[in-house]
């Protein structure tokens, strides 16, 4: 009887191995996952290489909120659009040639919300901006910056970051005589992205990015 229970036990404890495994292996899975969200693994960034367009007058520079919107058919006009799903401004920065060598007059750039949810320093994320504008001046194009968007969601630690990198974009915009759109004048409230211009709390819906239009289509047409 007791090597019966012996027995017993082994079977039990080797289930018990057996159940937890598959939670391991997706646990390992889904970060390999997120990794592959850095912009250099992304088929997007491959395409990009790939496409033959080398000369336009205006790219939309940043990450999936940029990207989720196809800026040539919502203005009718010539825009490239050089976003990314889940890219930084880190990441900004090594692909820059991207934009620049599209020789374009006006490049809009959003961007930093990543960076806070990985965690980086919002003195970090200022830097690279300011390195940003400071390549696309270089090169004779016009920078324009946008606010970084606040999320729906109350309480998550990421907007305060959020008001905080605002606040230090808007004053060195107007220090440098750099235009600063702050969307969030128009698609948030009380320091939260308004729920009905939102599908998931982040990313914005078809509503959302009409509003934007109106907001940018002065820069967009006129002739600087």
């Amino acid at each position: 009887m007791q090597k019966y229970n012996l027995n017993l036990t082994g079977v039990i404890l080797c289930l018990m191995v057996a159940l937890m495994l598959p939670n391991k292996l997706y646990s390992s899975t889904q970060k390999k996952t997120n990794d592959s969200l850095a912009f250099g693994d992304n088929n997007i960034y491959e395409l990009y290489k790939i496409y033959p367009v080398n000369q336009t007058n205006i790219v939309m520079l940043g990450d999936s909120i940029t990207y989720a919107v196809n800026w040539n058919e919502l203005f009718n006009s010539a825009i490239i659009n050089r976003g990314i799903n889940g890219d930084t401004t880190s990441g900004f920065l090594q692909r820059i040639e991207q934009v620049t060598n599209l020789n374009p007059k006006k490049v809009f750039v959003m961007g930093g919300i990543n960076d806070i949810f990985q965690g980086f320093q919002v003195k970090d994320i200022f830097e690279n901006h300011k390195k940003i504008i400071q390549i696309l001046k270089e090169k004779n194009i016009t920078p324009y910056i946008y606010s970084t968007l606040y999320t729906a969601k109350k309480d998550n630690g990421y907007n305060d970051k959020v008001k905080e990198l605002n606040v230090l974009l808007k004053k060195y915009c107007e220090d440098n005589k750099i235009v600063f759109i702050d969307l969030n004048k128009s698609l948030s409230k009380d320091e939260l992205l308004i729920k009905d211009y939102t599908h998931d709390g982040l990313h914005l819906n078809a509503k959302a990015y009409l509003i934007w239009k109106e907001e940018i289509k002065k820069y967009i047409f006129d002739k600087k």
